[in-house]
């Protein structure tokens, strides 16, 4: 059972990285720097200058970095979604 269990969350897994941008990105870049002949040290820095630009992007805009979120938030949030699918599924009848 574990082992089937296993093997389900490994195709899960690598459905999930077969559908990501990032991963496709990634390797078409690697691809076109080999195809230029630009060696590793620009397959290094591009991947530094990507990664820098990721982490930029998480730190500068994610809303809870300074302010940690207060707990209510999580339920007042959870709360909307239950009432707007309890509104879709009255609506659908």
């Amino acid at each position: 059972m574990l082992r089937e269990q296993n093997k389900r969350l490994a195709r899960q897994a690598l459905r999930e990285v077969l559908g990501s941008r990032l991963f496709w990105i990634m390797v078409g870049g690697g691809v076109l720097l080999d195809l230029a002949g630009g060696g590793t040290q620009a397959f290094y820095l591009a991947g530094l200058i990507l990664l820098s630009l990721f982490l930029l992007r998480s730190l500068l805009f994610s809303p809870d970095l300074f302010f940690p979120p207060d707990p209510a938030w999580g339920t007042y949030y959870e709360v909307q979604r239950l009432r707007e699918e309890v509104r879709r599924l009255r609506r659908g009848r």
